[in-house]
């Protein structure tokens, strides 16, 4: 996609960034490492061809008002079962995007799907099969922008969080009223989450290699969101994001898809990243699986679904099986079972859980 085109180049101002291979290299293997005990790996969908680095095939997912996989391509929706294990073969259907080319940002919110096209600017919400529909008008403080590589659906209100070119900005689909939540003055945003609870979003800065964090209580036309954390450099190529909610350890902790095939896992009370898995090609969206509060990350040639630890979802506050996530199948359990011994045996268990920090500059 040409949008990645764009980022690559501002790839060397990112200090201490390691790039991944080249396709043609080895093939790259994302597993996870001892701190990531307690979380599953699996493929949902994978044989993507991988002509260039950062050429996705499928950038982002989003779960279409029926419950299906809604995949966006460069000028194609796919729809897939909401399973893993899957091929592009597999889709159940596929339909032309119109406007067409670049791919779309996808973001499910309150039973409805939207998307922002990555490079043509607009919002629009999507149909249950995949094709493009209404565009969503902005007025506001925010008219002008047009979405350039993040979005995320607010599960409270049903708000869109978008990374724009005038900043992070609020857009209330219904409406289109929008408002700026922070005009990210010096950087430019990439990769947006929203805690389950709605309440903060977090995006990651792709020039300073950083994630930022702003509360969205408070902001009006003349007001932005005040900043809440700042993560320091990371590293890593910060990207696409998700926040675990519920009982575990990890709850109120960023997960982050990195450019450079890690995945890190930040604790919003302090700087830093802990990666959790490494070995990946490049990774770039984050996107959520409201259906089951797991989390599709994407790379070069495949997308992999990432389920947190027992006691919690990400990115959504789970009401079935007691608050807790689906029970997994026979096979991640035994998985999640061997993360969880490997966890023990360490003492890497974090003994209460951690909530979003108190406003700070």
């Amino acid at each position: 996609m040409a949008r990645i085109a764009t980022k690559l180049s501002l790839v060397p101002m990112m200090a201490g960034l390691a790039l991944t291979a080249l396709p043609g290299e080895a093939a790259a293997t994302l597993a996870l490492l001892p701190a990531g005990a307690g979380f599953t790996l699996t493929d949902t969908l994978t044989g993507f061809p991988t002509t260039s680095y950062g050429s996705y095939t499928i950038s982002s997912l989003g779960i279409s008002p029926t419950g299906q996989l809604i995949g966006s391509g460069n000028a194609t929706s796919y729809v897939f079962t909401d399973t893993d294990g899957q091929t592009l073969g597999n889709a159940l259907s596929t339909v032309a995007q119109v406007p067409g080319g670049n791919g779309y940002v996808l973001a499910s919110t309150m039973g409805q799907l939207y998307g922002s096209h990555a490079l043509g600017g607009g919002f629009y919400q999507f149909n249950a099969n995949g094709s493009v529909g209404t565009q969503i008008t902005l007025s506001g403080p925010a008219a002008a922008a047009t979405s350039l590589f993040g979005l995320w659906g607010n599960p409270v209100n049903g708000h869109l969080l978008a990374s724009a070119n005038i900043g992070l900005i609020d857009i209330d689909p219904s409406t289109g009223n929008s408002l700026i939540v922070d005009p990210l003055t010096g950087y430019a945003a990439d990769g947006v989450t929203v805690t389950p609870d709605g309440k903060f979003v977090y995006v990651a800065d792709y020039i300073l290699d950083r994630v930022m964090g702003f509360s969205l209580t408070n902001i009006t036309p003349y007001t932005y969101g005040q900043q809440v954390y700042n993560s320091g450099v990371l590293g890593h190529g910060s990207d696409g994001m998700g926040v675990l909610a519920g009982t575990c350890a990890q709850a109120g902790d960023i997960v982050v898809n990195n450019n450079d095939g890690t995945v890190g896992l930040i604790d919003p009370s302090s700087p830093g990243e802990t990666t959790i898995a490494s070995g990946g090609s490049r990774g770039d969206f984050a996107s959520l699986d409201t259906n089951n509060g797991t989390l599709l990350l994407t790379f070069d040639e495949k997308i992999v679904r990432l389920a947190p630890p027992a006691g919690c979802s990400i990115g959504v506050v789970l009401t079935t099986n007691g608050g807790n996530p689906p029970v997994p199948e026979p096979g991640s359990l035994a998985l999640m079972l061997t993360g969880l011994l490997g966890l023990a045996g360490l003492g890497l268990a974090r003994t209460a859980p951690r909530v979003v920090p108190a406003l700070r500059k």
